[in-house]
């Protein structure tokens, strides 16, 4: 299996569990949390996600096409480091230090 869609299962699981979790697991919330990809030259976007085509970092974005390289969330190699379920990437250390 693609490693990105690996990623976008990922995303999709985690994010329907927290809206179970808070109450807002509805059918409409729900179907609404299915992530999905699109391959461009440069990056894969995936909503709020760009993932470099050639090294594989994930970015946050500023804006629709815009990437923040401020934001990285590890690479497409160390996506179970993150928590994937919240608004952004959170890395799993930071939720234990909580």
């Amino acid at each position: 299996m693609d490693k990105i869609q690996i990623l976008c299962d990922k995303i999709t699981d985690q994010q329907r569990e927290r809206l179970k979790n808070e109450g807002l697991g509805c059918q409409a919330n729900l179907d609404n949390a299915l992530a999905h990809y699109h391959v461009g030259k440069k990056y894969t976007r995936s909503g709020k996600y760009m993932i470099d085509n050639i090294t594989g970092v994930i970015y946050g974005i500023k804006g629709y096409g815009v990437i923040n390289k401020r934001r990285q969330y590890g690479t497409i190699d160390t996506i179970d480091l993150y928590y994937w379920g919240d608004y952004t990437a959170v890395e799993i250390a930071e939720i234990s230090a909580s």
